[in-house]
């Protein structure tokens, strides 16, 4: 992002598969068909990757036929022969387009482009959310050897207009077309649903030698009055460009730039040829000046270096370059476009001069970058240009890896000297997109015009600890699925539709996210969405849900839009693109919560667990090992053990951890008596993070009960609250034990706590309950005071046979809470303005009705938005500074006045004080 940052960016592949045209074929190359419905083209492509699994997607080819998908590998003439569009007369499954095949025998044939034509970098389509492109399909792939017969004078290639949805990445057949030549420089008019570029014939210089080149201004219009069958439509004969420019009739000199300012009324598109010179090396670019759509030249200018990179700003009209300029690559202004209202027409100020040049980006941060012919933008609204570049050494000879010198987006204000930035992190560049991709059209997906509002922008998708849910996070406030409505065909909504509205605790994700996402997520009932704010939708999962950390959610187009200002007449377009899911934030350690009777008497079994461990993602991985054991009775001769019986507890724990069961249970037998057993179980969570922990396990060589303590083996409390504590004590399952009747004796051992001298509390019960403010935090902050009870459990008739259980209390501080006299009001000048923050309470230790709370005080003021400066001092925060120690108000004792309820004698600011501490 700008900030340098790598966000969770989720992406899709863009489809290059292209309708060719219509062509006959044999049923029997059929793979797949419906039942009640005409095949999707895309549905077939699909179905043609998985049948031919290990071929290149460039050597498979999709063909429908109404209701069947074909598919065919290799080249297009050994299964098709290619006939008029009009034999097709069959719609798609989607859209009413007749380009799914016709009868008898005729398919819709589909095949990756062969190439892009450098011709034009792209446009974007932002209402349709459609990337076009000017792609090359070899006629050799379409007919074969025949395209090379010099007696046919066959043009090498066919050129195309290829359209793709970036919100799914499928190709967009309906907006596909076959273009009658080579259209350069293509942008998208954005007020007038239309492609504008300039087209020159495939022929010239290929098979038609010695003519001139020719130049017209090519307009396509994007017809969707009726959405199911879209219309690309353009004229046989378009207007000539006359440049009267006698070498670029001879020569034609493209760097893939142009621009677009797409007002309406003001329509004018932007692009160069190269002005005459001696020699062709030395040739310049000339900057044309274009009326949409009668191809009028409005201005034509001389410049004295190559044009690289053109960019417009269609809000205020201003004309910018990139050039190589006498050694030094540089970006300039070069004109303003507006409209004159007296004579009603286009206008061009030429600002640029040779002499004094006005240059956008500083001299020397500029002049040694590497640009891309062509990858420009502009952001309208807040006058910023944007260019691709690569920062390679200046000495020729040193090597440029691309890893070292990744692609970079650098952004230029036009309107001041604010300076440069690079979407890039300073201190570790690895480009704004990755060094891999040797070429990356980007475009301004929010053009802000004639909606000036921002789309809301996925900011996160995060799992909870737990993985119960996963919260998606927007940039800015919504209409949580409410709908602007556009009832005058001007783009700018009328009225917003809330019938739409998302509400309730649980509905189907699907009103938000895209079927891929869905396929990942789960359908409803199973997963549902509710919005928990106007920014967050908190996704609701399964116990066993699919989605993992990294894959990718798809919002599905216009359905979420910024809260709009319909005073002001602001709206936005809808949110589009999609978001990585990342881990939780913060990511926290498992927490083991350990359960069970760690001491057993010489017949009972073994049951400890720890499934209730926690911060493990709702996935919790258990491995348990047997570490070390040691003998109790201290035998000087040394103690022989049983390793059959070692092994097979041993393998208890093994057997545990091969199908990851989070408690242990063993026989009895299987453990000597008179033994201590260290098991050491490692947790890892859902997120790969691990806790360990080593569990004592004593077995005794008598009978006793077994005793443990409910709940887990820390608690923390504050001193506010009542600690109960209970243990649950289990008779002897030995024959010779017979008293049932067990008694308890409950201790603090750290020594900070003599249970006995507490007033009212029992601690010979089963139950131990401390009465609050008992238990005393230490130190501050986050800081703990530990506490360490045991309880002792015995039968009635043999107290010489006790078992134990402890656990651990922890004692934080309780917050503090500022308590104000007098609260948010209404002041004046003049008067005297008193905080007074007397009673504020700590809970721990309560200020009493009419005293000062005994703590300190800090005062922070600063003055009102947008400024926020220190009302008092120079600390950027606004900490007003203290007085030295034990200086207070001097005040007249004789003058009283009322503040929040209290009297104050009346401060007398001496020596120009503009504060004093009361007390």
């Amino acid at each position: 992002n700008r900030e340098g940052v790598q966000e969770d960016t989720a992406s899709k592949n863009m489809s290059q598969f292209q309708h060719i045209g219509c062509m006959a074929a044999s049923l029997a190359i059929t793979k797949d068909a419906e039942q009640d419905t005409n095949f999707d083209p895309n549905a077939c492509i699909e179905v043609c990757k998985d049948r031919y699994p290990n071929i290149l997607h460039r050597d498979i080819i999709a063909a429908v036929h109404g209701q069947r998908c074909g598919c065919a590998i290799g080249d297009i003439k050994e299964t098709f022969t290619e006939v008029t569009p009009s034999y097709c007369t069959w719609p798609c499954k989607f859209y009413e387009n007749p380009i799914c095949g016709g009868e008898p025998n005729y398919w819709g044939v589909f095949k990756q482009y062969d190439f892009q034509s450098f011709a034009s970098n792209g446009a974007f389509d932002p209402w349709r959310k459609i990337w076009y492109q000017t792609v090359v399909v070899r006629e050799s792939s379409v007919i074969g050897p025949d395209a090379w017969n010099p007696d046919y004078q066959l043009e090498p290639e066919r050129y195309y207009l290829h359209a793709v949805e970036i919100e799914t990445g499928n190709a967009a057949f309906p907006y596909q077309t076959r273009l009658p030549g080579i259209v350069h420089g293509i942008q998208y008019d954005l007020d007038s649903t239309r492609l504008v570029g300039v087209l020159t014939s495939s022929a010239v210089a290929r098979i038609t030698m010695k003519v001139n080149w020719k130049y017209e201004l090519f307009i396509c219009e994007v017809n969707t009055v009726n959405l199911t069958w879209p219309k690309m439509i353009y004229e046989d004969e378009h207007p000539e460009l006359l440049l009267d420019v006698a070498m670029s009739e001879s020569y034609m000199a493209w760097t893939t730039s142009s621009a677009i300012y797409s007002r309406d009324g003001q329509d004018m598109f932007v692009f160069c040829q190269i002005e005459p010179a001696g020699l062709v090396k030395n040739t310049k670019s000339q900057v044309f000046f274009i009326s949409i759509p009668d191809g009028e030249i409005i201005e034509a200018k001389a410049l004295d270096f190559v044009v690289l990179q053109l960019m417009a700003n269609e809000k205020y009209g201003d004309v910018s370059a990139v050039g190589h300029r006498f050694g030094s690559m540089q970006m300039v202004m070069l004109a303003k476009i507006y409209i004159n209202e007296i004579e009603a027409s286009k206008n061009v100020e030429w600002i640029y001069s040779p002499a004094l040049p006005q240059r956008l980006a500083p001299f020397d941060d500029f002049r040694d970058m590497w640009v891309y012919p062509g990858l420009a933008t502009s952001e309208h609204l807040y006058n910023k240009s944007y260019t691709m570049i690569r920062k390679y050494p200046e000495d020729y000879t040193l090597p440029r890896a691309p890893k070292d010198y990744p692609s970079i987006l650098f952004e230029v204000s036009i309107r001041d000297d604010s300076g440069i930035t690079e979407w890039c992190n300073v201190g570790n560049c690895i480009g704004t997109v990755s060094y891999k991709s040797p070429y990356s059209p980007f475009f301004n997906k929010e053009p802000r015009i004639p909606l000036s509002l921002a789309a809301p922008s996925l900011v996160s998708a995060r799992f909870s600890m737990e993985a119960v849910t996963i919260n998606v996070i927007f940039d800015r406030a919504t209409l949580k699925g409410a709908l602007p409505l556009d009832t005058n065909n001007d783009i700018v909504p009328d009225i917003i539709d809330y019938s739409t509205q998302l509400v309730g605790d649980a509905w189907d994700c699907n009103n938000v996210f895209d079927e891929e996402s869905i396929l990942i997520l789960g359908s409803y009932p199973e997963v549902s969405c509710k919005w928990t704010s106007d920014d967050q939708i908190q996704i609701s999962l399964p116990r066993d849900f699919t989605i993992q950390v990294g894959n990718m959610l798809f919002l599905k187009g216009d359905t979420v839009y910024t809260i709009p200002r319909p005073l002001e007449n602001e709206y936005s377009m809808a949110a589009s693109g999609g978001i990585a899911v990342s881990l939780p934030d913060p990511l926290e350690e498992p927490v083991i919560n350990f359960n069970g009777k760690t001491e057993i008497d010489e017949c009972s079994d073994v049951a400890i667990s720890a499934v209730d461990s926690y911060n493990v993602g709702g996935r919790a991985v258990f491995s348990w090992a047997l570490w070390k054991w040691s003998d109790l009775t201290n035998n000087p001769a040394g103690r022989i053990y049983n390793q059959t019986k070692l092994d097979a507890f041993s393998l208890v724990l093994e057997n545990a951890t091969e199908f990851n069961i989070g408690f242990i249970v063993s026989p009895s037998d299987l453990l000597e008596p008179a033994t201590t057993y260290d098991i050491n179980l490692t947790v890892m969570s859902r997120w790969g993070l691990n806790a360990t922990k080593t569990i004592t396990l004593t077995k005794l060589n008598f009978p006793a009960p077994m005793v443990s303590i409910l709940g887990p083996e820390e608690i923390t409390v504050n001193r506010t609250q009542q600690l109960a504590l209970l243990a649950d004590g289990v008779p002897s399952v030995c024959a010779s034990s017979s008293d049932r009747q067990l008694n308890y004796i409950w201790q603090e051992t750290s020594g900070q706590l003599d249970l006995s001298t507490i007033p009212g509390v029992v601690y010979v019960t089963r139950s131990l309950v401390i009465p609050p403010f008992t238990l005393e935090p230490i130190g501050t902050g986050d800081d703990v005071n530990t506490y360490n009870f045991s309880v002792e459990c015995f039968a009635v008739d043999a107290p010489n046979k006790a078992a134990y259980a402890y656990v651990t209390v922890k004692v934080r501080r309780s917050p503090v809470y500022v308590v104000m006299s007098q609260e948010d009001r209404m002041i004046r000048r003049g008067n005297i303005t008193v905080i007074d923050a007397r009673e504020s309470q700590d809970e721990d230790y309560p200020t009493l009705p009419g005293m000062t709370f005994r703590g300190t005080f800090k005062y922070w003021c600063q003055t009102p938005e947008p400024e926020r400066a220190p009302c008092f001092g120079d600390d950027p925060d606004g900490q007003i500074p203290e007085p030295p120690e034990n200086e207070y108000c001097t005040v007249n004792p004789n003058e009283r006045f009322t503040a929040g309820g209290n009297k104050f004698s009346t401060p007398l600011f001496e020596d120009g004080e503009q504060y004093c501490v009361w007390a």
